[in-house]
């Protein structure tokens, strides 16, 4: 029999104390194996106070899902709505591939064909930014087209409402108006800079070659087929659907703005079933969006905005994180290993993306040699 080792008592909610000294409530049954495994490695992350935390695990056909919150956080569910930040660009990456095999665009293609008047300044010495280069962070462009120079004195708490309002009055019309101040400074596929901009027109050009609105793309080709019913770019009518982000300083965040470059919702449920589908390589979609476009994965590469690394003697591993202004997030994908693992945190600090990291390499050593018929306790 399981849990021959557990009371009764650990039925329901689990109270731990985290490293913090704030009690953690939690929905993980401690039950088997893998719950275990879990729980040891995400009160790593809980040695400060982190908010919430909603979590989905894969492992070659079996799903586990867990929630975490801290203090008088609300315990948030597998459905809860989270800000996925950066993941988000893995999306544009997707209809790129899909537009690709498609035969509608080549991933080497110079941008400039696909946007309307002249760039000449889109290219260094003759070296044009291309199609790729926008998702991979090595096209040059700007980080965004924010003046941030008025904020320099105030703190990340009071300068987070005055972006966000910036960031809504960002139009395609003023993207395309601000390219023409780019100037590169280096030959384009060099070096990596990050940029949201990038992103921005990425989506901005698959809207174009297939005329339709981007949010439409991503219904089409990523959500519905997958099932993903709460990943969305709006927020739902039902507030508590959604969990607050809060700061360093537990001061809750307005939601953030970045659109095509970070502005999806998302629930550990749904990202799981992406990250899933992504498990597929034989799929030729899904192949084009893990194939290294910038680096050399041995180290570290970079596909259609996936990290990627595969140092010899370790397993290959796929993954993005997000940040907002309130929340952190991880999608890493284990592909030779059939394992994912989805953390969605409502806190952003200085380490919150390093921590979720390092939880999921750890589970993930911890957990890829179980047995299907060892999850559970005997």
């Amino acid at each position: 029999m399981k849990k021959t080792i557990f009371s009764a008592a650990l039925l329901g909610f689990v109270s731990i104390y985290a490293q913090s000294g704030q009690q953690l409530k939690s929905d993980n049954p401690l039950d088997c194996k893998t719950d275990v495994l879990f729980d040891a490695a995400i009160n790593t992350y809980f040695t400060e106070t982190r908010g919430a935390l909603s979590a989905a695990v894969y492992i070659r056909g079996n799903t586990f899902f867990y929630n975490y919150a801290q203090g008088q956080e609300i315990l948030p569910t597998d459905t809860t709505l989270f800000e996925i930040g950066s993941i988000t660009k893995t999306f544009a990456g997707y209809l790129l591939a899909k537009a690709a095999v498609d035969n509608q665009v080549n991933l080497q293609d110079d941008i400039r064909q696909y946007l309307p008047g002249e760039y000449p300044n889109l290219a260094y010495h003759s070296h044009p930014v291309r199609l790729c280069q926008l998702i991979n962070h090595s096209s040059g462009l700007p980080y965004d087209f924010i003046d941030r120079t008025p904020f320099a004195k105030l703190s990340e708490d009071d300068m987070a409402p005055l972006v966000v309002a910036l960031e809504s009055k960002i139009t395609h019309g003023r993207i395309l108006q601000d390219l023409h101040t780019v100037q590169l400074k280096a030959e384009p596929g060099i070096g990596l800079s990050y940029s949201n901009v990038g992103a921005q027109l990425l989506g901005m050009i698959l809207e174009s070659i297939y005329a339709k609105p981007y949010t439409q793309l991503v219904a089409e080709w990523i959500t519905d087929p997958m099932g993903m019913k709460d990943t969305r770019f709006e927020l739902p009518a039902q507030s508590d659907r959604t969990i607050a982000g809060h700061s360093v300083t537990g001061k809750i965040m307005p939601h953030s703005s970045s659109g095509l470059a970070g502005g999806l919702y998302s629930s550990s449920r749904d990202l799981l079933k992406y990250g899933i589908r992504h498990l597929n390589e034989n799929d030729m979609l899904i192949a084009l969006t893990h194939q290294p476009t910038w680096g050399q994965i041995e180290y570290y590469a970079m596909g259609l905005n996936w990290q990627m690394q595969h140092k010899p003697g370790e397993a290959r591993r796929i993954w993005q994180s997000g940040s907002t202004m309130g929340y952190t997030s991880l999608l890493s994908i284990y592909p030779d290993d059939g394992i994912v693992i989805v953390l969605l945190s409502n806190r952003h600090d200085q380490d919150s993306e390093g921590d979720l990291s390092t939880v999921a390499q750890t589970l993930f050593e911890q957990i890829r040699n179980i047995k299907i018929f060892n999850f559970q306790f005997n």
